[in-house]
């Protein structure tokens, strides 16, 4: 998973197709949609052209960014989290690596939160970012949780 979170879910359609190689320009006509179409559906000033479920899914399938299903789990609550494939396996070394990944992330929530209390005011932008680096967190958790149940006989 990406180690950043874009809370909107149209800023993260929007960045997900301008990151593309090629951007919207080479995604549009891989998604069917004419490069303007495609323009106008992620340009969130624009209230008439909206993607669909269906469009956001395509989306997702071949910019390989997930970060539209983070958003969204994350304004309903929930994490998104990866699953070992049919067949595929974790080892000592992957749990090792997860488990850096997690001290690393614990250090970046306790960063967020020692910086909202900094100046003894708690503003609602500080509160966000504490809230994406513990989504970032809880994920790396479950994703742990997976990998050792991937290694369980």
């Amino acid at each position: 998973m990406s180690e950043a979170i874009i809370a909107s879910v149209e800023d993260a359609a929007y960045h997900s197709a301008h990151a593309y190689p090629g951007g919207v320009e080479s995604l549009a006509p891989r998604m069917g949609i004419g490069a303007q179409v495609l323009r106008n559906k992620l340009n969130p000033n624009t209230n008439s052209h909206k993607l669909t479920l269906a469009e956001a899914d395509l989306l997702i399938g071949i910019t390989g960014n997930k970060s539209v299903l983070h958003a969204l789990a994350m304004s309903h609550g929930m994490v998104c989290m990866p699953l070992l494939a049919e067949g595929e396996y974790a080892c000592d070394t992957t749990v090792l690596e997860m488990v850096t990944r997690l001290w690393r992330l614990g250090g970046q929530v306790g960063t967020a939160v020692d910086e909202t209390l900094e100046d003894q005011r708690v503003e609602a932008f500080e509160v966000q970012k504490v809230r994406e680096k513990v989504y970032l967190h809880v994920a790396a958790l479950h994703e742990l949780v997976a990998l050792l149940e991937g290694m369980s006989e």
